[in-house]
Order: C-alpha cells, then sequence, then structure tokens
C-alpha cells in the first residue's frame, strides 16, 4: 500500500519550512507519486490540513477517483475547508478519523490581492457560486444528506467532530486506540486447551442455570441449591454448596439440620427448641396414655364376652379371621362345581342339620 501524507495547506505554489519540508500538497505532488508507484494497487492518504486552493483540491480529488486504485482516507487531526472534499474521494467503507478530528464546513472565499473592476468582481463572484455549487454536489453524492441539509450546514461554517462527520456520513469509522494492548501469542495447543476450558466453563454455567431452589441458613444466607421448584429435600438428593465445597453440616432457617458428604445429602435432622421439644414429648405422652386406654378398654371388651359366654353355656371359640375368611372361599370354590341339584341337596341338608339341634337344644 502506497501512504500519502496531506501535512500541510492544499495549493500549487511550493513552501517550504525552515527543515526544508514542502508544507504544501499539490495536485503535481499526488500524480508524481502515482507515476513513481504505477504497481500499487492501495493508496491511503492521510490528512490533516487547513485547506487551500479549491481549485486544486478538485484536481486532486478527480486524480485519486480517476487513479483505478483503492482509495483509502483518513483524518489524522484537521480536515478543513477544500481538504474535506480529497477525504470524500475515498468509497464511505474506506473513509475513517481519529477521535479527535475535527473538519471545517464553510463557504468558498477568494483572496483579493488586487483592485478590481464591477466586471471582475462580478465574474468573481460567479466562479466563487459555481465551485460551492461543485462542492455541495460532491457533498450530497458522497454523503447521506440532501442538498439543502448540506447547505444549511456550509453556510453556518461550523467546526464539526468526528462523531459529526461518522452521523452526516463523511466517514464510516471513528479509530481506536491500539496501544498498550498486551497481545498474546498462543501455540496451537494452548489454544485448543483455551478452547476446551471455554466449553467446559460454557457446560458449568449452563448446569448452574438448572439449579432452581435454594435453601438458606438462619441468616439468609444460600449454603446449597438443588434442581427442584419446591424446597422439598431428602435423603439422597443432589445439592451444589454455595461455598464451592462437597460436604458439610447446615442448619436451615426451618430448623431443619442438613448433613452432607460428597454433594449428597445423607441425613436430616429436624432441631427443635426446648419449647418446641417439650410440647412435642406432651403430644407423645398423650398419644401413649390414649394408647393404653384402648388396650384396657379392648381387654374389658375380651372379658365381657368371655362371661358371657360362658353363662350361655356356648362352646364358641373366636376364631382367626383371616383363617375363616380362606375356609368361606374355599367353600364357595367349590360350590361353583356344583350342580344345580346338588346345590340344592346340600341346602336341604344343612336345613336339616338346623331343624335338628333347635330340638336338641329345646
Amino acid at each position: 500500500m502506497l501512504t500519502i501524507n496531506i501535512f500541510g495547506d492544499i495549493s500549487s505554489e511550493l513552501s517550504f519550512s525552515h527543515e526544508g519540508f514542502n508544507k504544501t500538497f499539490s495536485a503535481t505532488q499526488l500524480q508524481s507519486f502515482l507515476l513513481k508507484h504505477p504497481n500499487e494497487k492501495d493508496i491511503q492518504i492521510n490528512i490533516h490540513s487547513d485547506g487551500g486552493s479549491v481549485h486544486e483540491g478538485l484536481a486532486i480529488y478527480d486524480l485519486l477517483r480517476n487513479s483505478g486504485k483503492n482509495i483509502y482516507t483518513n483524518i489524522v487531526g484537521a480536515c478543513h475547508s477544500i481538504a474535506t472534499i480529497i477525504l470524500l474521494a475515498a468509497p464511505l467503507e474506506n473513509r475513517s478519523a481519529n477521535k479527535n478530528a475535527r473538519a471545517l464546513i464553510h463557504q468558498v472565499r477568494a483572496n483579493l490581492d488586487s483592485s478590481l473592476t464591477f466586471d471582475e468582481l462580478d465574474n468573481l463572484k460567479n466562479d466563487i457560486e459555481r465551485e460551492q455549487a461543485e462542492i455541495l454536489l460532491i457533498y450530497a453524492e458522497r454523503t447521506n444528506l440532501d442538498l439543502k441539509t448540506l447547505e444549511e450546514i456550509l453556510l453556518s461554517e461550523k467546526i464539526h467532530t468526528a462523531a459529526d462527520l461518522l452521523q452526516m456520513g463523511f466517514i464510516s469509522k471513528i479509530n481506536s486506540y491500539n496501544t498498550n494492548k498486551k497481545i498474546i501469542k498462543m501455540a496451537a495447543k494452548d489454544t485448543n486447551l483455551l478452547s476446551g476450558l471455554i466449553n467446559k466453563i460454557s457446560a458449568a454455567m449452563k448446569a448452574k442455570q438448572l439449579v432452581n431452589y435454594d435453601f438458606k441458613d438462619a441468616a439468609g444466607e444460600v449454603v446449597f441449591s438443588t434442581p427442584s421448584e419446591t424446597d422439598e429435600l431428602n435423603v439422597g438428593d443432589t445439592v451444589t454448596l454455595a461455598s464451592g465445597e462437597t460436604s458439610g453440616t447446615f442448619e436451615l432457617e426451618d430448623g431443619r439440620q442438613v448433613i452432607i458428604e460428597d454433594n449428597i445429602v445423607t441425613d436430616i435432622v429436624l432441631q427443635a427448641t426446648p419449647e418446641e421439644f417439650e410440647a412435642l414429648m406432651t403430644e407423645v405422652e398423650t398419644l401413649r396414655a390414649e394408647n393404653e386406654n384402648f388396650r384396657e378398654l379392648l381387654n374389658e371388651a375380651q372379658t365381657t364376652l368371655t362371661n358371657l359366654m360362658n353363662d350361655e353355656g356356648s362352646n364358641y371359640k373366636i376364631r382367626n379371621r383371616i383363617a375363616a375368611r380362606q375356609s368361606l372361599t374355599k367353600k364357595k370354590d367349590v360350590a361353583k362345581n356344583l350342580s344345580k341339584d346338588e346345590l340344592l341337596a346340600e341346602a336341604r341338608k344343612k336345613r336339616d342339620m338346623f331343624k335338628n339341634r333347635k330340638k336338641v337344644e329345646v
């Protein structure tokens, strides 16, 4: 890439500094650069200029547009007056500016070094109007603004910042600083390791997103989490400790004491205050007393039943309900295999046995 610095006035006249450097830039100089580097396809134009001759600036613009090269323009510091036209020689995507760049857009002016007649002044007025119209047409063609808006900007004669130029479409990028940046060069194996680490971190973050319920201690601090939407917690559940450790004993805000080993809940103990424990023990004693009372009532009922049986002279014994049920089921199964006549005969037999037992009792 061929780099050309326009650091001075835009003029066809040569002007040298005390150190001997040329302080102006002209279309002739640009043509010389192009002829010396015919094989260069890309040209970088760095601009730091207060402007100058309109004729010379338009000539430089035309040379760049007709060069057949890939043109890049960048504002280093100042880009005033006709220098803004040189900036626009590059396509929008190739135009940039440093952060503190400034650009003055103003009306065309003429330097009067001698007295002029009325006709000469009238001709000069026409020339200025023509050049100003040409500049506005280039502005409109190469930016995002219409002629009316651009004319208002030109007549306001204000200095614009890099941000202003970006908004108006004079540039497409504001350069970022590139110093004091630490550059780390990694070998292929290091790159693979870094890629693997990033994947592990991503997987861990996704897994963490699955945790839906946080268990807190009495102070309201999260101690561990479970992949559940409720506070249900059982022995054997997998948890994630907030401290990053894998084991520990934690007392939750609801009084439960949870023992965790290797991220697994191994025990859950309900912790109670002395008052709660006393109330619990009272309830246990009440249940025990009620249970003992039921036993006494049952024994009393069995004794009463035995006495009644002895008084009646009955030899009936309380049978095992399960055995009786099995016997009845067996009889029903046998009955299913009998014919209708056999079932009737069996029923008559049981009826006669019942009648004979009644006669004996009488």
